[in-house]
């Protein structure tokens, strides 16, 4: 308004009188801009700034090319700031080397050992041991170590961007940032497997706690039974992280346990945290054990205790608890314990003696469904079953987190982008009699529920061209074989997949 006004629009040509010309200045002005600015043009979007996006965004940036990052956050690496939730990461900064060693021996032995370490450039690495010493590095350094390398790099992100990514009907795609149009050529898809399942329950859910969610305050947990669903790393994560204070842990996964040292596969429980499987085989301590949970349980307050039973079970169980609480009052409750010939059995069977009875007399309350009441007793109950995709880029809705339920898939619509998902048995086989149980279990995994999105072997998605799923997802092509969904897995493919892109273009 103030430049028109200074300018003096010509009244003599156009004829307007300068009151009218000042009264529409701010609309001239307007469009005027409007017309001068055009949505910005990118080469490559990159959405999410963890360690693949920062990774890809440095490479692209030593090549010059023309790229913008968005980052949800505020600053770079923020998922490492809340996970690992104990804060110990299970991945490898190894830092001794032999002395006279070859530059390509050390070089080698760095990509090997060093499990943290992004590249400035191909060939020149960024080194973790700039803000860890450690052999298993803290969480909150690996959140340094980010930012720090977001920051010396000068690299060109977006903080605080919520992306939304369409389709362009002229081909490439739309990211909506605050109210902007990013016109994009290629997308990079960095957000991870970074959404935590939820908890599935007939009734009773909201006594669930999840690794996302839970207290990681010992003082939560002294003396306290913990029941703990899922036998992932997360789950043995957890599992280790109280075990200095709970009374005991009981630990229930849907398959067999599977231990890296025997499958030689990453995603496997590690060593550091398996240390519950010694204190239940060698000292009788805690439990580990196998339920399927296809029958959705109930989970109900019994006191301190939450108890876990079939659907079917709930009314019959509170109607007990009715009971129980009007003999208690009258003080005539009594367990199997207290009967006639107790005392000598107990005195004859120390160990088992009072449970045998409890059991005799019914007062395990079994309910005919696999839910033992007595045993499927807790004071805490706690869900780890891991990630799912962060398809909110695409959707502006959280996904269907829930493990083995139906998810509904969204309608196509005009300029939305789909995803497709891996889903069934990974390598079916037809069992081999001499095959051991263990062995066919690991033949026949089924992929994660709406984890890993469908690819080619460039990554690229098998539904829309010039959409790349890099980082963790990378993992959708050698999930349960190799490395790719882990930080050494990933990253060095990442310069020769981006140098690809230079060689199209010349092309």
């Amino acid at each position: 308004r103030q430049m028109c006004i200074r300018d003096r629009v010509s009244t003599q040509s156009t004829g307007m009188s300068p009151h009218f010309a000042m009264r529409i200045a701010p609309t001239l002005a307007l469009v005027a801009i409007a017309m001068a600015v055009d949505d910005p043009h990118w080469e490559y979007c990159i959405v999410g700034g963890g360690p693949a996006g920062l990774q890809a965004a440095a490479l692209l940036h030593s090549a010059g090319r023309n790229y913008v990052l968005f980052e949800r956050e505020a600053q770079a690496g923020m998922f490492f700031s809340k996970f690992p939730r104990h804060r110990v990461m299970n991945t490898v900064n190894k830092q001794g080397a032999l002395s006279g060693e070859p530059a390509s021996d050390a070089a080698e032995r760095g990509l090997r050992f060093d499990q943290h370490s992004l590249f400035r450039e191909p060939g020149v690495p960024y080194p973790m041991s700039r803000f860890s010493k450690r052999f298993y590095p803290d969480a909150s350094e690996y959140v340094e170590y980010l930012q720090g390398f977001a920051r010396d790099l000068e690299l060109n992100i977006q903080y605080n961007a919520d992306v939304m990514i369409t389709m362009r009907p002229s081909g490439g795609y739309v990211a909506a940032v605050r109210g902007q149009n990013n016109s994009c050529d290629v997308v990079f898809i960095a957000t991870g497997i970074s959404v935590p399942r939820t908890p599935r329950a007939a009734q009773g859910s909201e006594f669930i706690e999840t690794y996302d969610s839970m207290s990681v305050d010992p003082q939560d947990y002294i003396n306290k039974s913990v029941l703990i669903f899922g036998n992932g790393n997360s789950a043995f994560e957890t599992a280790a992280a109280l075990g200095d204070v709970v009374a005991y842990i009981f630990l229930v996964g849907k398959r067999r346990l599977r231990l890296a040292s025997d499958t030689f596969y990453e995603g496997d429980v590690h060593a550091t945290a398996n240390n519950l499987v010694d204190s239940y085989h060698l000292k009788s301590l805690d439990a580990v054990g196998e339920h399927d949970l296809k029958n959705t349980p109930s989970i109900v307050e019994d006191g301190e205790l939450l108890r876990i039973m079939s659907p079917g079970f709930v009314m019959q169980f509170k109607s007990r608890q009715r009971y129980r609480k009007r003999l208690e009052a009258k003080q005539e409750y009594k367990t199997g314990a207290e009967g006639r010939y107790s005392d000598a059995f107990l005195e004859t069977h120390p160990e088992i003696g009072r449970k045998y009875l409890e059991m005799r007399a019914g007062y395990d309350d079994t309910d005919g469904s696999s839910w033992n009441i007595d045993l499927w007793g807790t004071h805490k109950l706690i869900m780890c079953y891991g990630f799912a995709f962060n398809e909110t880029v695409f959707t502006g809705l959280l996904p269907c987190q829930r493990e083995t339920e139906d998810c509904p898939e969204m309608a196509p619509a005009p300029g939305r982008v789909q995803i497709a998902y891996r889903h069934g048995l990974v390598n079916q086989q037809e069992p081999i009699q001499w095959q051991s149980s263990r062995t066919q279990d690991f033949a026949d995994r089924a992929w994660p529920e709406r984890t890993y999105p469908t690819m080619t072997d460039m990554f690229e998605s098998a539904l829309h061209p010039d959409l790349f799923f890099i980082g963790a997802t990378m993992h959708s092509n050698d999930w349960s074989n190799s490395s790719g969904g882990f930080i050494h897995g990933y990253v060095p493919p990442l310069p020769p997949f981006t140098d690809s892109f230079d060689a199209a273009s010349a092309t």
